[in-house]
């Protein structure tokens, strides 16, 4: 009788064992980069994590697509270092809930739910018999003091993945919580953090310039089948950009509309930085220009299936007053 009396808790005192344990198996020991298994775990409050640099320097973004067509942003017009491709949930979310925005932030296993959030204000606007909203995730975070690298895989449909959970039992949803994983396709790259980034960065040895203001200062590592898929974009910047470890060139496109047609297109060549001038986008993308390139579905498939980072681009946010379109002829 006695006996019986501590079943209970040692069970509890047991799972409380056993919880946090799981955290560097499910993670495949990347949980300070996925946080998968974090919550529960003893690391917990140990890791900082924000994918917002500063306006017009923000990396996590979700692009509604209707029948592939991409969804334009209605208040692109409103702000000019809004992505117009990206719906402004950032905002929708600090509105209704601070700390959302935080765990938003913290967690990118949450980012299917924020795009059924997404899916509930905007999906009716996507008409017809055949019509499908799929949403996909523009996502880097940055661990503590580390680089911005890229968390979710662009080519995804979070959409999918939401519905996919949102169909399962009870029991299938907190087997799979357990576990931390998806009932779906994975959304999560693997391999993040394999790319060291040196204290000193890439742009002051180069150019002997004295970065002491490093809060000005990015690292962004990324993939280049996922770069193919989803270029890189940043809004309303003056910055010196510089394209440190690449397998090859890249390019930066510089759109001045918000329509993205009256765009110039400049080589980013690798260990020589650029000083990029604030315009409305500038992408930093792929040069599809050199040789053959792999379709999109190959593209897609490649930057899931990738487990290593092979681009890293430093850039320096330069302060000045307003955009300077023009500036881009004289490069």
């Amino acid at each position: 009788s006695r006996g019986k009396k501590y079943i209970l808790p040692m069970l509890w005192l047991i799972i409380q064992w056993l919880l946090p344990t799981r955290m560097p198996l499910v993670s495949r020991m990347n949980f300070k980069h996925t946080m998968e298994g974090y919550r529960w775990s003893w690391t917990m409050m140990l890791h900082s994590k924000t994918s917002l640099h500063s306006p017009g320097l923000m990396f996590m973004t979700l692009r509604p697509k209707c029948n592939g067509v991409n969804f334009p942003n209605p208040m692109a017009n409103q702000s000019p270092v809004q992505d117009v491709h990206s719906f402004p949930y950032e905002q929708q979310i600090v509105e209704s809930c601070m700390r959302c925005a935080v765990v938003a932030q913290l967690y990118p296993r949450q980012m299917p739910k924020v795009a059924a959030g997404v899916d509930s204000l905007v999906g009716d606007m996507c008409k017809g018999d055949d019509s499908s909203l799929s949403i996909m995730a523009s996502y880097f975070s940055r661990t503590n003091s580390d680089a911005f690298r890229r968390t979710i895989d662009p080519g995804v449909d979070l959409m999918q993945v939401h519905r996919a959970q949102a169909a399962l039992s009870p029991w299938g949803k907190a087997f799979h919580a357990l576990l931390d994983k998806p009932p779906s396709e994975e959304f999560i790259l693997q391999g993040i953090g394999s790319v060291a980034i040196p204290s000193r960065g890439y742009i002051e040895p180069t150019t002997g310039l004295n970065l002491s203001d490093k809060k000005n200062t990015l690292v962004l590592v990324d993939r280049s089948p996922c770069l193919m898929v989803d270029p890189i974009r940043i809004h309303s910047v003056n910055a010196m950009i510089m394209l440190a470890k690449s397998p090859a060139p890249l390019k930066l496109i510089a759109c001045g509309d918000v329509s993205l047609r009256e765009c110039k297109v400049v080589d980013l060549p690798i260990g020589k930085p650029i000083n990029a001038p604030a315009i409305r986008t500038l992408f930093i993308s792929w040069d599809d220009s050199r040789g053959s390139m792999p379709t999109p579905e190959q593209n897609s498939k490649a930057c899931s299936e990738s487990v290593s980072e092979d681009i890293v681009i430093e850039i320096q946010r330069v302060f000045h007053d307003g955009r300077d379109d023009a500036g881009w002829s004289s490069l």
